[in-house]
């Protein structure tokens, strides 16, 4: 060997010793057409096992785009209330469709309200009176904590992920139900992953098996097959997830919609976050279900 080739492989040497082996921030994934044609559609895709990322739709996106949580939200008011205690997923409440909770006007995305519910369908069909009620009975500092160990606040530690820690967010009684501050799709990749390791792959790993959080399990799995998810629903496996509907921009005529969930419900290989920017829950649950049909 030349000098001129010992000189080259000595400075591709100092390279890696300076700046180190460089790993790829996404995997290798099969083309995801029924995402990639929704206009501005972001989808992340994990390993449920192992919480490596594996790719996407529009992943360069990851951090950057943030919306509203909407219902999913609803996750964090349903930990926080199985935390604190005196949690009965038989509590029932009545929603009309529209009501006064903590002295504020609520209405419910269903008009004709969900009638009589309780916990499990509440969550399933995204009942915003059933968690109003709930959620005014939880403390500020409570609520924080429980999107906090979700992930849906704060770092969510993905490569690439910018530096800076986000603003603790206010969450106030007139936006108990996901409005008061944005997450991001990564943010909502942990949330995925944290759910569908029980809460070993939460930035601060903790417990969420047993039976204080079955409700909790059977309601994402509700949600996809009978609930708001259900466009996520398939025949061959099982999905478990939750959907949210916001309005953007500053508007009530236009919404976003996402959807976090996971699959196969009882042994997850895969985490999954769509955003559909021009659409609904419901819509993003469409997209996920598609994209678990090519995955698995």
């Amino acid at each position: 060997m030349n000098h001129c080739c010992w000189l080259r492989l000595f400075l591709l040497l100092l390279g890696l010793m300076v700046a180190g082996p460089v790993a790829p921030l996404w995997g290798q994934l099969p083309p995801l057409p029924e995402a990639e044609r929704v206009s501005g559609a972001v989808v992340l895709v994990a390993d449920a096992r192992t919480g490596k990322l594996l790719g996407g739709v529009r992943a360069d996106q990851a951090f950057q785009r943030t919306y509203f949580p909407g219902s999913i939200f609803k996750i964090a008011i349903a930990l926080a209330w199985m935390q604190r205690g005196g949690f009965n997923s038989q509590t029932e409440f009545t929603c009309t469709g529209h009501d006064t909770v903590a002295g504020t006007p609520v209405r419910c995305w269903l008009g004709t309200g969900h009638g009589k519910v309780r916990f499990v369908p509440a969550f399933a069909g995204s009942c915003n009176l059933y968690f109003q009620h709930i959620a005014a009975g939880i403390s500020h500092p409570e609520l924080l904590r429980a999107a906090k160990q979700l992930g849906m606040i704060g770092p969510c530690n993905f490569p690439g992920e910018p530096i800076g820690a986000p603003a603790v967010p206010h969450i106030n009684v007139q936006n108990l139900l996901g409005e008061s501050f944005t997450v991001s799709p990564a943010q909502m990749l942990r949330l995925a992953l944290t759910l569908a390791t029980r809460g070993r792959l939460a930035i601060a790993p903790f417990q969420l098996s047993g039976p204080r959080y079955r409700p909790l399990y059977q309601g994402l799995r509700q949600c996809v097959q009978k609930g708001t998810g259900k466009g996520a629903w398939h025949s061959a496996f099982t999905v478990s997830g939750k959907t949210g509907t916001v309005y953007r921009d500053g508007t009530r005529s236009r919404t976003a919609g996402w959807f976090v969930g996971f699959a196969p419900s009882d042994r997850p290989r895969y985490a999954v976050v769509v955003l559909n920017p021009n659409g609904t829950g419901s819509d993003a649950a469409g997209i996920a279900g598609a994209v678990f049909g090519r995955l698995m």
